[in-house]
């Protein structure tokens, strides 16, 4: 998608965001998460330095409730273990609880629920 939108318009939508973010003057620390969420292989290498965009970029690529593929899934793969470490809840673990906790946030906020269950996708 980020491609297509450099492509086609020049910009993407991480750019927009952090147009976006500096004109409602969000702090700036937010905007430049949302900015650089898109340079994955830059902030892992600077994992130490900022494990914030890190978490942030990997979110990114989780799948979102409308769709019925994981598109971003073998890009996911190939960094997480990598950043949460051999020691880390694994990701079937995770993704269960994650689902668990937003069916309960969903209800709280009147939103649909997903399409699939994130642990499903794996």
């Amino acid at each position: 998608l980020s491609a297509l939108e450099q492509e086609k318009f020049g910009w993407t939508h991480a750019d927009a965001a952090g147009v976006l973010g500096q004109n409602w003057k969000l702090p700036e620390p937010l905007t430049n998460l949302m900015m650089n969420h898109l340079i994955l292989d830059e902030s892992v290498a600077n994992f130490d330095k900022n494990p914030e965009q890190v978490v942030v970029s990997l979110s990114a690529l989780i799948p979102s409730a409308t769709r019925e593929e994981w598109m971003e899934k073998t890009l996911f793969m190939k960094f997480y273990p990598g950043v949460v470490g051999s020691k880390a809840t694994p990701l079937e673990h995770f993704f269960a609880k994650v689902d668990k906790e937003f069916e309960q946030s969903a209800a709280i906020l009147q939103i649909s629920k997903p399409k699939r269950l994130l642990v499903d996708y794996l």
